[in-house]
């Protein structure tokens, strides 16, 4: 009885001996979590991959979260249990990165893939109008600043009650959800830039004051300002049927419908793809993935993905991501991107 038990005891051992060389099974597909203004140029290039006769390369699992919602996602882990790429319509901040090596995702790739831009776009059938960034921030802005230094609720309805030169027209918003990249951008380049007229308010922005935040970083909450569906072509479907409705949607979305509707001058530059690449108009951006390194040899897949994205026939001047509406980057921050890609090189904190 003795001599069986003590076989038992050694097969048991040897089974975990096993069990413990084995490696751990990965998943055979790729998770993309983060942007909605990267989420079409993701899929296109998923597909290419995975287009032609015998083509084994599974499309990536695609979660449109928002830029803020997918790196709190990216951040929470490392290991295949947690996604291997965050998709970003700005670069990460110091705060997240942080975030991230707190919970164990310390080498982090930075990939610049392309431009975009915030744009206000209207019906077809709306009047003409063109704004400047001071107009957009009295517009829009939950708390509005005066000469005495105080601030108060914004009182402004029409565009007229913001600028006298502009029409008689209901202020009438439809932007994005607080968790989009897009509605970070709208902050930073309208709202904080606004703030920047008042060099009382904006001496504040270090100490984020209460005062600050209300001023020069939340958008007001009535009906002026509406969220928009997750949907692109319901918002388009909303802007085409109304004559007063603007939307704060990416540029990339125009070109896709613009038989439907015109983007407008922003201190009198019209967004389009020159302007945009230049930087010359003043609400464009930079799109970004990140991916975990650690995840670039186990996960299939993962490390032909990256290089297809930032290969010049996808993200180059006559890519086929340009089709879908992204502005390609300069030739030179092309070929860092693509070098970053090939050496997997960390980047260091914001």
């Amino acid at each position: 009885m003795k001599n069986v038990e003590k076989l038992l005891s050694c097969l048991a051992l040897g089974g975990a001996l096993i069990l413990s060389v084995q490696p751990a099974s990965a998943r055979d597909y790729i998770h993309i979590v983060g942007s909605a203004n990267v989420y079409p140029f993701s899929k296109a290039v998923g597909e290419q991959l995975s287009k032609g006769k015998g083509a084994k390369f599974k499309v990536p699992w695609l979660e449109s979260t928002g830029t803020k919602g997918g790196i709190q996602l990216f951040c929470e882990g490392d290991g295949e249990a947690f996604a291997d790429i965050v998709n970003s319509a700005r670069r990460m901040t110091r705060k997240e990165f942080e975030q991230c090596q707190s919970n164990g995702v310390r080498d982090i790739v930075e990939v610049a893939v392309g431009r975009d831009a915030m744009v206000f776009a209207q019906s077809k059938k709306s009047p003409a109008i063109s704004l400047t960034r001071r107009d957009a921030y009295f517009a829009l802005t939950r708390m509005v600043p005066d000469a005495s230094k105080k601030i108060s609720p914004n009182p402004n309805k029409t565009w007229k009650q913001v600028n006298a030169a502009l029409p008689d027209r209901k202020i009438e918003v439809i932007g994005p959800p607080a968790n989009s990249g897009l509605r970070e951008v709208f902050r930073e380049l309208v709202l904080e830039s606004g703030c920047e007229g008042f060099p009382w308010l904006a001496a504040k922005r270090n100490a984020n004051s209460a005062e600050y935040k209300k001023a020069c970083q939340d958008v007001r909450s009535d009906d002026a300002y509406r969220e928009a569906a997750v949907n692109d072509e319901r918002i388009i479907r909303e802007l085409s049927a109304s004559e007063s409705a603007i939307g704060l949607i990416p540029y990339s979305l125009v070109t896709q419908h613009k038989e439907k509707v015109d983007a407008l001058e922003v201190d009198g530059v019209v967004p389009k793809k020159e302007s945009i690449a230049s930087g010359q108009y003043p609400l464009s951006n930079t799109l970004y993935f990140y991916v975990k390194k650690s995840h670039v040899n186990t996960i299939p897949g993962l490390a032909k993905y990256i290089q297809e994205f930032t290969n010049e026939n996808a993200f180059g001047d006559k890519g086929y991501l340009a089709g879908k509406g992204l502005i390609p980057l300069s030739k030179e921050d092309r070929k860092v991107a693509t070098g970053i890609v090939k050496t997997l090189a960390p980047m260091s904190a914001p």
